[in-house]
C-alpha cells in the first residue's frame, strides 16, 4: 500500500523526531486496518512473538538484527498503547516512577529487585 501522505516523506529516524515517527506507526496501523480490527489481546500476542524475535536476535549477537527487533516491538507497543487510549510516553514514564526507587541484586545476569520493596 502506498500513500502521498506527508508523513511517509518525512524522516522521522534522521530527523530524531520521536512524536513523527508514533505518528507514522498510527498512520501504518490506521491503513493496514489494524488500529479498527485488531483486538487487545491479538496485539499483545503480537508484541510477545516479536518479543521472541528480539530475543533470537541477542542470542545471534547480531546488533542490527537486535536494533530492528527492539524497533518491532516498539511498534507493537505504540498500537497498543494507542488502542488503550494510553501514550505510550505515559506509560514509560509510570514504569519508570514505578522502579526508580527498587533495590535488587544481579543473579545470572538479571536485575532481581527485592521483594519487600514492592
Amino acid at each position: 500500500m502506498t500513500t502521498n501522505s506527508v508523513l511517509y516523506r518525512v524522516d522521522p529516524i534522521n530527523d530524531r523526531n520521536w512524536e513523527m515517527a508514533l505518528q507514522c506507526i498510527n498512520m501504518w496501523a490506521d491503513e493496514r486496518g489494524i488500529s479498527d480490527k485488531a483486538t487487545a489481546e491479538a496485539q499483545a500476542l503480537k508484541t510477545l512473538e516479536e518479543a521472541q524475535e528480539l530475543y533470537q536476535a541477542v542470542g545471534q549477537a547480531k546488533a542490527e538484527d537486535v536494533k530492528l527487533e527492539i524497533g518491532d516491538v516498539l511498534v507493537t507497543l505504540q498500537i497498543q498503547a494507542r488502542k488503550q487510549g494510553l501514550s505510550l510516553f505515559d506509560c514509560l514514564c509510570a514504569a519508570y516512577n514505578k522502579i526508580k526507587h527498587r533495590d535488587g541484586r544481579m543473579e545470572n545476569g538479571a536485575f532481581v529487585r527485592d521483594k519487600s520493596a514492592d
